[in-house]
């Protein structure tokens, strides 16, 4: 299966959790990340800030505010596909930008260097168990994770893993997946 085939699947497959199954598997990813070194360590950590069927990641940012962590949300810069984060202090401070995503709004927000952030929750679409993942197809991520020396971790649905996906030379896998379980299983 192709990378645009395997986005269709497994969007078909995230619109079809229930209310109940997602929260359910929201939690324990939630717990798990909370309980990781690179989380409680982290001095500044980074994060998409969620829209649609993606994981929702409003109670990462709540619970970084909480323990006085600085957390970071990415900002596309320019026609590069390239991107800069910047500290989100409320989401107040967030604007909708291209594509229905929200994103900080720079004027409101400090911008915080690539080298300053601790960890990096890393979305996707698909991922496999080495940490290979696919993204929503803008190679976003992975030119920002390119050599760069940062604790990695996605927060993964069931139903977003599976045995293996197509790798490209540019590809960065995550460092850690946090995977979570459905509630029969």
């Amino acid at each position: 299966m192709d990378k645009r085939s395997i986005r269709i699947t497994i969007k078909e497959k995230l619109q079809t959790l229930s209310k109940e199954e997602r929260l359910s598997q929201e939690s324990m990813l939630y717990s798990q990340l909370f309980e990781m070194p690179e989380w409680k360590k982290a001095e500044v950590a980074a994060c998409t800030i969620s829209v649609g069927n993606e994981l929702n990641t409003y109670p990462i940012f709540i619970r970084a505010w909480k323990e006085g962590k600085k957390i970071a949300a990415p900002v596309v810069k320019g026609s590069k596909k390239e991107l800069d984060f910047y500290i989100v202090n409320k989401m107040e401070d967030c604007r909708e930008a291209g594509f229905g995503l929200i994103e900080p709004d720079p004027s409101k927000c400090e911008y915080v260097s690539p080298e300053h952030i601790d960890l990096v929750i890393t979305p996707g679409l698909a991922f496999d168990k080495e940490g290979f993942r696919i993204g929503y197809g803008g190679g976003f991520f992975d030119r920002f994770l390119q050599g760069l020396p940062v604790s990695t971790v996605s927060l993964v649905f069931q139903e977003q893993l599976m045995e293996n996906i197509p790798r490209e030379s540019f590809d960065v896998p995550v460092n850690r997946l946090l995977i979570g379980k459905r509630a029969e299983e």
